[in-house]
């Protein structure tokens, strides 16, 4: 029983789990990524940089 009982915890962690926790992480850090890059629009919006060089950086980031 203790057998199975491995065996199964083992499938249902690497089968199900991790693959799960993968994609979760990599949404994570897109968006963390892509929050940041608001922030900092938005930093430059509040410093009431001319609209040209705003849209020059959204623009910027667009082809990254």
């Amino acid at each position: 029983v203790a057998m199975t009982a491995t065996f199964y915890g083992l499938f249902f962690a690497n089968g199900l789990i991790m693959p799960l926790a993968d994609r979760i992480h990599v949404e994570s850090v897109y968006r963390k990524k892509f929050h940041n890059q608001v922030f900092e629009i938005l930093i430059l919006v509040n410093r009431r940089e001319p609209i040209s060089m705003i849209e020059e950086e959204i623009a910027n980031r667009e082809a990254a």
